[in-house]
Parts: C-alpha cells; sequence; structure tokens
C-alpha cells in the first residue's frame, strides 16, 4: 500500500466469522492490544466488513477466526480501497489452550 486512506475488508464464507485489524503487531495473548478495528455480525449477516483509514509506514495485521469454538471451513477475502492492496499470509492458524 501506497496510497494512504480507507480500505474495506470483507469476507465470502459458509460459517459465521468475526475480523479484527491490529495495527503494528498481533498478541494472542493479550487480543485487545493494538487492536485497530473489530467487527463481527452486521447487517451484512454472517460476514464482517471492516473499513480501517490506514495510514502508510504502519503494519497492519487482519485476523479473521469463527464464532463458534471448532468451527471450519473455507472462506475468502475482498479488499478493496483508493489503490490496490495485498495480504501476505504470516500464519495459518493460532492455537490457543482454554481450561474447560
Amino acid at each position: 500500500m501506497v496510497t494512504a486512506g480507507f480500505y474495506s475488508f470483507s469476507d465470502k464464507s459458509n460459517v459465521d466469522l468475526y475480523g479484527y485489524i491490529y495495527k503494528d503487531n498481533f498478541n494472542p495473548l493479550n487480543p485487545f492490544e493494538n487492536i485497530h478495528l473489530q467487527n463481527g455480525f452486521n447487517c451484512f449477516g454472517r460476514h464482517f466488513r471492516l473499513t480501517p483509514n490506514l495510514q502508510i509506514g504502519n503494519t497492519y495485521i487482519l485476523v479473521v477466526t469463527t464464532v463458534y469454538p471448532k468451527e471450519t471451513g473455507a472462506f475468502s477475502i475482498f479488499v478493496s480501497g483508493p489503490e490496490n492492496a495485498s495480504l501476505n499470509r504470516i500464519s495459518e492458524y493460532i492455537h490457543c489452550l482454554v481450561n474447560n
């Protein structure tokens, strides 16, 4: 991204998803640290839509997770904005241990 501005991130999926955007880094042990924007269910139904104002020189991390534990399924992410944008995968998944 070389043009700052509002970019839209949305998904297409058969599962219920939440989307989060973090600025600079994502700490799975403290998921509220560095959160830039979050969105879950809305008028788009089961899909999320995030429209952050992204600035040049910052790193932004998109985290996508399912609403229900152990739910899996394929999904696609769509990005639009004032300029072409690309996403680079940095992790396929993160395992979190939860005591039940």
